[in-house]
């Protein structure tokens, strides 16, 4: 097994984002510590960091899934530690949310497309300790998801 430690980044924004850089030099004063707490107790297998730019530093040293296939699906080589559960978890308290989608005829085409990605991306930051509700509005405001109930917040369930 490989004990060097190994970092991801978000592969489109890691030449561009000082930030990204900058964290991942200042990160690396956790090698010694995730050595030394390996040496420390050896049944400890799996080391990690993630930072609130987005990367992620793991110890020990593990190949990326899909970093050496050239039809990997986009989602694969471009990893945000931000968007998985247990970051989420541990980084926010249960939440509240009622969602509004705008329902009028000025959001067709693009727009209701656009709108239906955001929607999308802004699930994928709940977590089991939040509940929600979306409901569309023109002249009336109906909920999206019928079963969900009338006006009622519903606990968000992980699915993966």
């Amino acid at each position: 097994m490989n004990k060097s430690p190994v970092y991801s980044v978000k592969y489109l924004f890691f030449f561009t984002d000082d930030d990204v850089r900058a964290g991942l030099m200042w990160s690396e004063g956790l090698d010694e510590v995730f050595r030394e707490n390996y040496m420390a107790d050896p049944t400890l297998l799996w080391q990690y960091f993630g930072s609130a730019k987005g990367f992620l530093r793991t110890y020990p040293a593990l190949k990326w899934m899909s970093a050496d296939k050239e039809d990997a699906p986009a989602e694969d080589l471009i990893f945000d530690c931000r968007n998985r559960q247990w970051y989420i978890q541990a980084t926010t308290c249960s939440k509240d949310v009622v969602i509004l989608v705008d329902n009028s005829g000025s959001m067709a085409g693009m727009r209701n497309t656009t709108a239906k990605l955001v929607l999308h991306s802004l699930l994928q930051t709940f977590s089991n300790n939040d509940f929600i509700n979306i409901f569309k509005f023109n002249l009336t405001v109906d909920t999206i998801v019928p079963c969900l109930g009338n006006y009622s917040l519903v606990q968000v369930t992980i699915h993966f």
